[in-house]
């Protein structure tokens, strides 16, 4: 995983894949039930905390995004950058 300088800068306007992986990898967002892939109540949260993105920030925009069963995949577009004297962070999972 890429954490220094080089790797870029995600404070600017863009569009970015994002990828957050559960601890130690383990699989609790999805179920496999009869065959078909399932959301654990996990899951579901994750979800729901990732279709509000929009209404935690403003400038941002949920493209696209996928459950797996150990990781979320989404595209998010920032659209503009706030003042620097704009708090900066949310907690929202």
């Amino acid at each position: 995983a890429c954490q220094d300088a080089e790797c870029g800068d995600y404070a600017q306007a863009g569009a970015y894949f994002v990828t957050i992986c559960t601890y130690e990898r383990d699989l609790f967002f999805v179920d496999v039930v009869n065959g078909k892939m399932k959301l654990t109540s996990e899951g579901q949260i994750a979800h729901d905390h990732i279709l509000s993105i929009d209404s935690y920030w403003k400038n941002v925009d949920l493209d696209f995004f996928i459950v797996m069963p150990n990781h979320v995949h989404l595209v998010v577009l920032i659209y503009s950058v706030p003042s620097p004297d704009t708090p900066v962070g949310t907690t929202f999972l």
